[in-house]
């Protein structure tokens, strides 16, 4: 959970959204929902399935959370919100999380999210 809640874990990245919140008032419906969607992942929905120890859910909320990374920051879908250049810190502990429930950085990038961060 640490990794989660720490200002370079994977919830950076639903800081930064919230920091944008007068910025997302003037995006398009679809954006927000995303937004919306991926505050929920990673505050709510993710910590739960780790506390819990739900393996299966945990990766599937993981999953669900990089789709939504994918969509604003690739423009999947949506309207392209913010080019993707992750910090090399961040991703390491994307990677620590991500090895401890699966096998290999391949588990979760595959698809639309097979670009992987530096």
């Amino acid at each position: 959970i640490k990794l989660i809640n720490s200002s370079e874990g994977i919830s950076a990245c639903g800081r930064n959204i919230a920091l944008m919140k007068e910025k997302l008032k003037k995006m398009p419906k679809e954006v927000k929902r995303v937004a919306k969607r991926r505050q929920k992942l990673l505050f709510k929905l993710l910590p739960e399935a780790l506390k819990e120890k739900d393996k299966e859910r945990a990766i599937k909320l993981w999953r669900e959370a990089m789709i939504t990374c994918y969509r604003c920051h690739f423009g999947i879908g949506i309207k392209r919100v913010r080019r993707f250049e992750p910090f090399m810190g961040i991703h390491k502990k994307h990677r620590v999380i991500a090895l401890k429930y699966l096998s290999s950085c391949n588990s979760c990038h595959f698809g639309i999210t097979k670009v992987r961060g530096r």
